[in-house]
């Protein structure tokens, strides 16, 4: 995505027009992301920062990226003997989906795939 010089004339009307407090909390949020990023955040930043919902953790990424990635195959058989995919209706595939499901939905099928008791699926499968 090119915003070319967008983003700099927003932070130029925001100079502008935000008041100091403004920026003292932005100063605040700056210096808990840097120790954040260092690996030693402030306490004393943090008691403020916390309950005031302002903390960030940069973990989606680091230091532990997400290493499976897939879906779900729901395929069931009929009475018929025909075999059907639950999900996408048609014949089962093994292939990635073409739908693509919101972000609940991603959620749920990724709790449903970890269960290890298998509780979950048999009542997602119902």
């Amino acid at each position: 995505m090119r915003l070319d010089l967008f983003p700099w004339i927003m932070f130029a009307c925001w100079a502008l027009f935000l008041p100091p407090p403004f920026w003292d909390a932005l100063a605040a949020i700056v210096a808990w992301n840097a120790g954040e990023l260092s690996g030693a955040p402030s306490p004393a930043l943090g008691a403020v920062l916390r309950p005031l919902g302002l903390t960030q953790r940069w973990s989606m990424f680091s230091p532990d990226p997400a290493r499976d990635d897939g879906w779900i195959v729901a395929e069931a058989q009929l009475e018929s003997g025909a075999k059907v995919d639950l999900l996408n209706g048609g014949p089962p595939t093994r292939d990635r989906p073409r739908v693509r499901r919101d972000l609940r939905w991603r959620s749920y099928l990724a709790l449903v795939a970890r269960d290890g008791s298998g509780d979950m699926a048999t009542f997602f499968a119902r």
